[in-house]
């Protein structure tokens, strides 16, 4: 049983790039420019040790500067799992990992990432739990893919005392091509998702590719050449 008042502990955020020496050296690519695509790791972690409290990952949005953008982490887990990875706890508790690609809005290419955690308390021997649910408890399972699990958290914490918001950020580098001769289609928010460049310059050369093929096919067609 544990009675007493406690003050929420710090929780920093990182984006480090992909690889366990990175982590090792906890180098973050804050300040450094990064392409789309990139593998990328989000951290978030305890700024001190605790004996008693871990934390756990609630929910993430991607936001440009002003404020536009979509979720895309709810009850520690992934809505979209070619853009980021279910959160990943370590051993103690003390930090929480993502695994992640760099991406960037149309017009914006500094991505903010905004997060809620909240504070869990470490399973011990003879833990009793009185005034709480088990969910309080720090857990490797985040319960993804388990819907009625994720619900339940999800209504329970809107009630939360405990929760800490956090932000991270990072950079994409800029590319000057056709993308200034894209415009928006009605119906689709400015906050989507671009595609790395060599995607969109292959797409357009095989269409090029093909017009001029069957230019080709109709002038030998009608001459007979």
């Amino acid at each position: 049983m544990i009675i007493g008042k406690f003050q929420l502990p710090e929780v920093t955020m990182n984006v480090l790039p992909a690889g366990e020496a990175s982590l090792a050296k906890n180098e973050s690519t804050e300040m450094k420019v990064l392409n789309v695509g990139d593998p990328i790791i989000f951290e978030w972690k305890l700024q001190e040790q605790h004996g008693i409290f871990g934390i756990r990952l609630d929910r993430c949005s991607a936001e440009t500067e002003d404020g536009k953008g979509v979720k895309i982490i709810e009850n520690g887990c992934s809505l979209d799992d070619e853009l980021i990875s279910d959160a990943q706890s370590s051993q103690d508790f003390s930090r929480i990992y993502a695994n992640s690609l760099a991406f960037k809005f149309p017009e914006d290419h500094l991505v903010f990432i905004r997060c809620e955690v909240r504070t869990c308390v470490k399973r011990m021997e003879h833990l009793e739990v009185i005034d709480g649910e088990e969910e309080d408890l720090c857990s490797m399972d985040q319960g993804c893919g388990v819907l009625p699990s994720r619900n339940r958290r999800q209504l329970n914490s809107s009630s939360r005392t405990d929760i800490i918001f956090v932000n991270g950020r990072f950079r994409v580098e800029k590319h000057r091509g056709f993308e200034h001769l894209r415009t928006p289609s009605k119906g689709i928010p400015d906050a989507s998702f671009c595609m790395p460049d060599v995607i969109y310059y292959v797409g357009l050369g095989t269409v090029i590719l093909c017009y001029l093929i069957t230019i080709s096919t109709t002038i030998v067609y009608k001459f007979g050449f």
